[in-house]
């Protein structure tokens, strides 16, 4: 009998255990997913998520960076249930319960199933530019994918869930109550997986220290410490004051990554060329028509790239050549990069002087006044378009635009915890920002011998354009040593101006071809660097003269760089400089340098060597002003 009632015992357990799921992330360790969570996981919906790659074009860059949505939800639906458990043991007067806990760890785990190829690039580049191609004006956001992967997922599986259930699932997903019936003492549950109110959420927890661990950066922030301190008071999520400045640097975090890995020049040249090969294959591929048919959503992975480059079909040739490019590392070039202030971003001269159109205007204008005689300026002057332009805006900032984020969130001391409270400097730090966002314009071009008229144009329409309020004129984008970034061709590596064709080359390959077919094709060949090389300017040309469209006056080497100035006089020597500027001389012939009358008389030398050095070089200090300390 006990043997029996044994065996019972360890099948019942046996059973008990192998429901539960063990899994190690690499972030938040072994990672326990209960048996109902289990059954979300094992479905081709979410199953999908193994092939979105979570950075898009990254990868391209940073090797590391291989990590897909699938990873990054399942470390989502983690940090739910560990907050939602806190707040449920360290406040039980909340109410929370455990059907509570199951859906909001639910939203965790679908809250991504709705992102396209690539993550970002597809939903907030493709989309957009393909809903507009087709005249539809409406705009499509990955939510409205995810709610509808969700109910697919559900329905295709037979998983056994309440409507109600359902529509708080996608209500957290949202972030907001629209559909669901949660009462207002439980708002707080809302701000976990997507909070609208200040921004700091478990998903964001999780892809900060996610994206930081693929490229290699640790983050400043604790997910574990922030959400072991997460209380609820007066109907939001508060953190302990002594968390603030951990609060502090998940903000500032956030802005490092966006400001150096998720815009990084190279990247979002290879996701415009994603982009370009999309539009290209939409007529024949519908790709933006699939986001509204679950079953065709299921398919549409960054598998997409595989299937552009296996078709036979010759409508895709274009894409496919953009897609052979990418692979041959001929990407699209960056022409040039400005960091603005906010007021720049949003100021509407701006914003509709700054376009593709303007900077071939100015362009061409540039070429028909040059005095350079290379026949083959003025050929590609005529030959340029807008096609062949591309200008980019993107907004940087804390997580809040332009405002501090800090404002938004709200803390508790360690004494009298029923009243939250905004953190102070003297909480924080006095050392804050004065901005709190930014905008990066960076111009691209599709063929590389539009580069140099391309860049002309681009920093002559700048000159031209009013300054916003509050902010001086900005006479040069970058700094006379800071323009190494324009030409990453090691043909170029030497050249004191980088966007001139070495003389060494022959001409015939100083001038090739548009492309292969000797017209225009978005997805041509990068050809080797074609820009016209400038004429010997006199002696008496300024330093600050454009000589030719392929030249750039903030490429040159300041003056100064070439003087070797002589070290300052050592410390020790002050005594007796200001004995020698006392009349206290000792001009004994055949006095020595280690003699106290042979360091007085070299004193008297480096005073006389300091002012000759002085005013040889104050008449050609050039004045430069960077945008980024404005």
């Amino acid at each position: 009998m006990a043997s029996t009632t044994s065996s019972t015992y360890d099948e019942t357990f046996a059973e008990s255990y192998n429901t539960y799921r063990r899994i190690k992330d690499p972030i938040h360790g072994y990672i326990t997913v209960s048996p109902e969570i289990v059954k979300y996981i094992d479905t081709p919906q979410f199953q999908r998520l193994r092939n979105v790659k979570q950075l898009g074009t990254s990868y391209h860059v940073w090797p590391g960076a291989a990590h897909n949505r699938f990873e990054h939800c399942l470390g989502v639906s983690h940090l739910c249930e560990r907050i939602v458990t806190t707040l449920q043991q360290a406040q039980p007067g909340l109410g929370i319960t455990e059907r509570d806990k199951f859906c909001v760890q639910l939203a965790g785990l679908c809250h991504d199933l709705g992102h396209g190829p690539f993550s970002h690039v597809f939903d907030g580049q493709f989309m957009p530019a393909a809903l507009q191609a087709k005249g539809i004006h409406k705009s499509w956001e990955h939510e409205e994918g995810s709610e509808l992967m969700f109910d697919a997922l559900i329905d295709e599986n037979e998983i056994d869930i309440s409507d109600e259930d359902r529509n708080f699932v996608k209500d957290l997903i949202r972030g907001e109550r629209r559909l669901s019936n949660v009462p207002d003492e439980k708002m707080f549950l809302f701000e976990i997986v997507a909070n609208k109110r200040n921004g700091i959420d478990v998903d964001k927890l999780d892809y900060i220290a996610r994206d930081s661990w693929a490229v290699e950066d640790q983050p400043n922030t604790s997910a574990l410490r922030l959400i072991d301190s997460a209380r609820v008071l007066e109907g939001h999520i508060c953190y302990h004051i002594k968390d603030a400045n951990s609060v502090y640097y998940l903000f500032h975090t956030r802005f490092s990554l966006h400001k150096r890995i998720y815009n990084h020049k190279t990247s979002s040249a290879i996701a415009y060329m994603l982009v370009d090969a999309f539009l290209s294959a939409e007529p024949v591929l519908h790709l933006s028509d699939r986001v509204y048919d679950a079953r065709q959503f299921r398919f549409l992975t960054d598998a997409v790239v595989t299937e552009i480059e296996q078709s036979n079909d010759h409508r895709l040739e274009q894409a496919q050549a953009i897609i052979d490019r990418i692979h041959r590392r001929k990407l699209y070039r960056t022409v040039d990069f400005t960091c603005l202030p906010w007021s720049y971003g949003t100021n509407k001269t701006w914003i509709e002087g700054v376009t593709c159109e303007n900077i071939v205007k100015h362009a061409k204008q540039l070429c028909l006044e040059s005095e350079d005689d290379d026949p083959d300026l003025q050929r590609r002057g005529e030959e340029l378009r807008s096609e062949h332009v591309i200008v980019d805006w993107s907004c940087v900032h804390w997580g809040m635009k332009n405002s501090n984020p800090i404002d938004k969130v709200e803390f508790y001391g360690k004494y009298g915890n029923t009243k939250p409270k905004k953190a102070t400097p003297e909480d924080l730090t006095h050392l804050l920002p004065s901005s709190f966002g930014e905008y990066h314009l960076r111009v691209y071009t599709r063929e590389s011998k539009f580069f140099g008229i391309v860049q002309a144009g681009f920093r002559d329409l700048l000159k031209q354009l009013p300054h916003p309020p509050a902010h001086p004129e900005i006479n040069d984008l970058r700094n006379d040593d800071d323009a190494t970034v324009h030409d990453p061709n090691p043909a170029n590596a030497g050249d004191k101006t980088p966007v001139q064709t070495p003389a060494e080359l022959p001409r015939s390959i100083r001038t090739p071809p548009l492309s292969r077919e000797g017209s225009m094709v978005v997805g041509a060949p990068v050809p080797i660097p074609a820009t016209p090389r400038p004429k010997k300017a006199s002696s008496g040309t300024p330093p600050d003269a454009l000589p030719s469209l392929g030249g750039s006056q903030f490429m040159s080497t300041p003056m100064n760089f070439n003087s070797h100035p002589e070290p300052p006089p050592s410390p020790t020597r002050r005594p007796q400089k200001a004995a020698v500027q006392a009349g206290a001389t000792n001009t004994t012939p055949g006095a020595g340098r280690g003699t106290k009358r042979g360091r007085e008389a070299d004193d008297t030398e480096d005073a006389a060597l300091e002012r000759s050095r002085s005013s040889s070089v104050s008449g050609g200090t050039r004045k430069s002003a960077r945008l980024s300390s404005k």
